[in-house]
């Protein structure tokens, strides 16, 4: 399990539900390869992937959201995306 600080966290977002997620961080990586032809020739290939990071599929997400809002705002630092009140 990878531990995230308020200040990592940079997409918070609610999923909300009966059973919902809390996503708090995108993680975008570049990924290079090399694409060989027929004639031998190689050609490098690059493509983008983004990762979601959060709590998947838990009973209280709307609780869990609150939660990190409220921590950020004692912390005094701020969630991307979101305004602190």
């Amino acid at each position: 399990m990878v531990r995230y600080p308020v200040s990592d966290m940079n997409a918070l977002e609610l999923e909300d539900g009966e059973v919902g997620t809390v996503w708090f961080r995108k993680e975008t990586r570049l990924h290079t390869s090399q694409n060989y032809r027929a004639n031998g020739v190689s050609r490098p290939r690059t493509h983008v992937s983004t990762t979601q990071v959060g709590f998947k599929r838990i009973t209280a997400p709307r609780s869990v959201y609150s939660m990190i809002l409220r921590l950020a705002d004692a912390r005094g630092e701020e969630v991307a995306g979101v305004e602190n009140g």
